[in-house]
């Protein structure tokens, strides 16, 4: 097979790639995220590698028109990248109107005006033809190519910034997608710089195949570390801020987010355990008491259910999961009950002393028959007791015999009244 055409079809693969993820993001575009700035920057680099495929493939005198409408997809294609990872990593959450148009007006001035020849970016293009592919040999640049290709390089450097800024302030989720977005941007950035400077030939512009490599890192950052469907990077701060073990399954119970707490207590990172099925990752007493949790449905107050404690190293957990709205997402919390547990243990253990104590202990109520002479008493078979005996016999009571003083004197008289009897 002829290397053109099979270049031919890396590049319309590549096309393809970037269309089914601008579609994708686009069925999403009323879910919480920006998948309508993921479509954006799909269908730009799109666009991009449709008029470079335009180019080589037309005729020298419509080659001119396909290279100026190319370039105009790069500076959508930068802008839209951008603003993207901007609001992706909380640094241009709202874009109004003014910011905006002042924000665009270096890159539609220099791209609008390389459709005139030499009047902006672009001037005397040279078109040659190999392999049956049209390029251009040489290119001349306009006054304002210097200034729109800073603006651009700029755009790259400092989104890329924001990225770095975005996984130091993460957790692992927040690396996971940093890792995606780096490979975005760098990618076409790398293949750029290795057209202006010759090192691959004309003939075969490697920019549509980068795209479509910036493409797979955006479905990996998608679907692997579920780029748009979580919360901010301060809401995950704080998950890994808690004492709780916390893990966050979907409906199909794929790991979505994962504290550092709940990877220490699985002995691995959470890198390990982030975009992959809770039951392929977790296994032992952990992973058994995280699935039956995902599987409960929800309490009668559809807040919260729970399993059994979990016994794990030596510490005791309560398993609970909570709903994520209407989904079938849970969130997964085990809770620390070990001290708890003790003391809850502790006051049992004194309550059954404290019953045992009183179980001892007995008391004679209700009428008691007594003789009034000797004071004997009668029991309920009609015998008469001496009432020392009686008491002890029914409470366990001893007795010690001894006289009051005035029984002393009335027994003893010659002995002294002071002197104990």
């Amino acid at each position: 097979m002829k290397i053109q055409v099979l270049y031919l079809l890396a590049v319309n693969l590549a096309v393809v790639g970037l269309v089914a993820l601008a579609v994708y993001s686009w069925s999403r575009r009323r879910s919480p995220g920006n998948w309508r700035g993921m479509a954006a920057v799909a269908l730009a680099a799109a666009l991009w590698d449709v008029m470079a495929v335009v180019m080589a493939t037309s005729s020298f005198e419509h080659a001119r028109l396909a290279l100026s409408a190319k370039y105009t997809m790069l500076g959508l294609s930068s802008v839209t990248t951008f603003l993207f990872i901007a609001r992706h990593t909380g640094h241009w959450q709202r874009t109004r109107p003014l910011a905006a148009a002042a924000f665009l007006a270096i890159p539609v001035a220099g791209h609008l005006a390389a459709w005139q020849d030499g009047a902006g970016s672009l001037r005397d293009a040279v078109f040659s033809e190999s392999y049956g592919l049209t390029y251009f040999v040489s290119l001349g640049y306009g006054p304002l190519y210097l200034l729109t290709t800073a603006f651009h390089y700029a755009l790259i450097f400092v989104s890329l910034g924001f990225i770095a800024q975005y996984m130091r302030r993460g957790g692992a989720i927040a690396r996971g997608q940093g890792t995606a977005l780096f490979m975005t941007i760098l990618i076409p950035a790398i293949a750029n710089v290795l057209v202006l400077v010759d090192v691959v030939p004309r003939v075969f512009d490697i920019m549509p195949l980068a795209h479509g490599l910036s493409a797979a890192a955006l479905f990996w950052g998608v679907f692997r570390h579920q780029m748009l469907d979580l919360a901010p990077v301060g809401r995950h701060a704080l998950v890994d801020a808690l004492q709780d073990a916390i893990l966050i399954v979907d409906g199909r119970r794929w790991i979505v987010d994962v504290n550092q707490k709940l990877a220490g207590m699985a002995g691995t990172t959470a890198d390990r355990l982030l975009g992959r099925p809770l039951d392929a990752v977790l296994d032992g007493p952990l992973g058994l008491a995280l699935g039956a949790a995902a599987a409960l449905p929800p309490g009668d107050d559809g807040a919260t259910s729970a399993t059994a404690p979990l016994a794990l190293d030596g510490r005791l957990y309560d398993v609970r999961a909570v709903p994520v709205g209407a989904t079938a997402a849970r969130v997964l919390v085990l809770h620390d009950i070990t001290e708890r547990q003790r003391w809850e243990d502790e006051q049992s253990r004194l309550i059954g002393e404290l019953q045992g104590a009183l179980g001892d202990v007995k008391t004679l109520t209700g009428l008691l028959p007594i003789c009034a002479g000797c004071k004997k008493i009668r029991d309920g078979q009609g015998a008469w007791h001496q009432l020392e005996v009686y008491i002890r016999d029914r409470t366990g009571a001893e007795f010690s015999h001894g006289m009051c003083p005035a029984c002393s004197a009335q027994w003893y008289p010659d002995l002294d009244a002071h002197e104990p009897a």
